[in-house]
């Protein structure tokens, strides 16, 4: 079992035994940030990751998935079950020891939703990032002559994956999320990843297309509510009274 798995079944026993619970870890902690749509670097979090097991390397998936019954990695025509960590959606998948590397098109996250319905769909988690570091440095410097190129939504492809590049400026913002019927309007489900000291916020959406509608939910580090942001870099607006960006 993972990490998370395990004290999940630990402050369980503990319950029944009648033994004060322990304090949480700083995993615990930050799982429940991300459930919480309040942790500032997901991409820490979420994804492939290389974990030791036992003396040996393993690859263990994460995801927040909070309106999933359950959850599969699916990889090589193998379906391996992710455990539920956390209340709050959040699943882990451990891959077996022979998996020792992991690229964004190798797998697929195979969900059967809360309606009992099943889909398929890629990692956003798994994809690097797109904008490089003379790109941040001319951002902020204010002196990036194709700024609408590299900011706003953009439909490409990246590792051979169809999706859209997201990038926002966002410099107060301690999250930053897209949101849009694809995820429910949901912040807690596509978190963008911080650019650091640049103030850009950037994540790459899989298998999403031409025409959708999306904003940026944003979650200052003043502490106020989250609040959502049309881009100010769209190429398309809703009509009035509407106000969603059309990627």
């Amino acid at each position: 079992m993972v990490e998370g798995a395990i004290y999940l079944a630990k402050v369980a026993e503990n319950a029944r035994r009648g033994i004060p619970k322990e304090p949480p870890s700083e995993l615990e902690l930050e799982l429940a940030a991300l459930a919480r749509a309040e942790h500032g670097e997901p991409f820490r979090l979420l994804g492939p990751h290389a974990v030791q097991r036992e003396g040996a390397q393993r690859i263990l998936v994460r995801t927040i998935q909070p309106y999933a019954g359950a959850v599969s990695v699916v990889l090589e025509g193998r379906a391996f079950p992710a455990e539920r960590v956390h209340p709050g959606g959040i699943f882990e998948a451990l891959l077996p020891a022979d998996y020792r590397h992991l690229e964004a098109r190798d797998y697929r996250l195979r969900i059967r939703w809360d309606d009992g319905s099943v889909s398929e769909v890629a990692d956003a988690y798994a994809f690097p990032t797109l904008l490089t570091d003379f790109d941040l440095h001319l951002l902020g410097e204010g002196s990036h002559w194709q700024s609408y190129d590299k900011l706003g939504a953009h439909v490409g492809e990246m590792e051979g994956v169809q999706g859209v590049h997201f990038a926002v400026w966002a410099p107060n913002a301690l999250r930053v999320s897209v949101v849009g019927d694809f995820n429910r309007w949901d912040g807690r489900l596509s978190p963008m990843r911080s650019r650091g000291n640049s103030g850009v916020w950037e994540i790459f959406i899989p298998e999403l297309r031409e025409g959708m509608v999306y904003k940026y939910e944003i979650r200052s580090r003043l502490g106020e509510l989250a609040f959502l942001k049309a881009d100010p870099y769209a190429f398309e607006a809703e009509r009035r009274p509407k106000s969603g960006s059309v990627v």
